[in-house]
């Protein structure tokens, strides 16, 4: 059995903090809604509820990037879940390195 690479540690703490940032924005309507002086048009409220709503799923994702084990097939579902940060330029200082490794 092939030795596991070392970037896969550094893998799960990335789909560890990810997962944990997407799964705090679900209850963000709640918060946002119930806020006294926030007057947000229908556009707003829509964008909030839709960020809400693809958050849990999309850490559900990172989650399972976690759980599961070193497979063949784990560096493909792990290049999709890095392409998926990379749509953020926020998350470019640690999705990069991530690929380069």
């Amino acid at each position: 059995m092939p030795e596991k690479p070392k970037v896969l540690g550094w893998f799960k703490v990335f789909c560890g903090f990810m997962g944990l940032f997407h799964l705090l924005l679900v209850p963000l309507p709640l918060v946002l809604f119930n806020q006294p002086g926030l007057d947000f048009s229908p556009d707003e409220r829509f964008e909030v509820l839709c960020l809400s709503a693809i958050s849990l799923p999309l850490s559900l994702l990172f989650w399972f990037g976690i759980v599961w084990d070193y497979k063949p097939w784990h560096w493909i579902y792990g290049i999709v879940l890095i392409g998926l940060t990379l749509t953020s330029c926020c998350c470019f200082p640690v999705s990069i390195p991530l690929l380069i490794c």
